[in-house]
């Protein structure tokens, strides 16, 4: 009898510590490293309860959707992924709302072609940039906030979007300010140039997402970012990663009169997300 009860307490054991030990497979598209995501997602777990760990399964190029359907479908055993808050996703999808950038992906400078410098640096407030076509790309989440706020968007897929700047199909051409410095340096800079001392703000980020029937990977993953906030190890990596230094560097918020955008009703969750996930510059003042 006495053994009978000490299998069954090792069995209990061995169930209790198999569910704290589970195992997160994130899908890599060979468009991208996710060098920067992957850490936030290892920094999670390694702040979270129990004893998890990170599969990377390598991809082919996957379009944003194929990426998100991967994880819907299970397929490749591929339980997480990241994208921006799209309301569509609900009931498919389960978010863990902490924002991975603090919200830099909604911090937005404009740029506009060199030879228009001039003419559009006037631009510091919203009534005026409804003045202008916003160049934007097909099925970009944030399109319905630009739309919501009354911009005129002229939409392209990525690979022609600047060239349709050259040709003026549209004015400006909204990016991340994680990302505008480098494609700059890509695309000739004598060609194009940064409206000075205006940016764009609106709460928006990368999230990652786990399937909707996976509630306990959201709340490892929801607990492990918000006890590195705690511990100060998120700052820590944050303020010392190349990339987000880099950019906070040379975007020069400071200097900047931001135009704040509302957020849509049926984006209202981001609202939700507590100011101390969100970078200071995204915040209303």
């Amino acid at each position: 009898m006495m053994a009978k009860t000490l299998v069954m307490i090792l069995m209990m054991l061995t169930a209790s510590l198999s569910a704290h030990a589970e195992v997160f497979r994130f899908g890599v598209p060979a468009t991208h490293g996710f060098e920067y995501e992957l850490a936030v997602i290892r920094l999670a777990l390694d702040n979270a309860e129990g004893d998890h760990r990170l599969e990377v399964v390598p991809l082919p190029v996957v379009s944003a959707q194929r990426w998100r359907q991967m994880v819907i479908d299970g397929e490749q055993g591929i339980n997480l992924v990241l994208s921006g808050y799209e309301p569509e996703l609900e009931g498919v999808l389960a978010p863990v709302t902490i924002p991975l950038t603090r919200g830099l992906l909604g911090y937005r400078l404009l740029v506009v072609k060199q030879d228009r410098l001039h003419e559009l640096s006037h631009i510091d407030t919203l009534s005026e940039l409804r003045n202008f076509q916003i160049g934007s790309g097909y099925r970009w989440q944030e399109n319905s906030i630009l739309r919501d706020n009354g911009l005129s968007l002229e939409l392209g897929h990525y690979q022609n979007l600047w060239a349709m700047l050259t040709w003026e199909r549209f004015d400006i051409f909204h990016r991340g300010v994680h990302e505008v410095f480098d494609e700059l340096e890509a695309r000739h800079r004598d060609r194009f140039a940064i409206l000075p001392g205006v940016a764009l703000a609106f709460r928006f980020d990368y999230f990652l997402y786990v399937p909707a029937d996976r509630q306990d990977l959201q709340r490892i993953l929801y607990q492990g970012l918000a006890n590195a906030y705690a511990n100060g190890s998120f700052m820590a990596f944050f303020e010392s990663h190349p990339v987000i230094r880099k950019t906070l560097e040379l975007a020069d918020m400071d200097s900047r009169q931001v135009i704040r955008l509302k957020t849509p009703d049926d984006r209202l969750i981001l609202n939700e997300v507590p100011d101390r996930y969100w970078h200071e510059a995204i915040l209303q003042p």
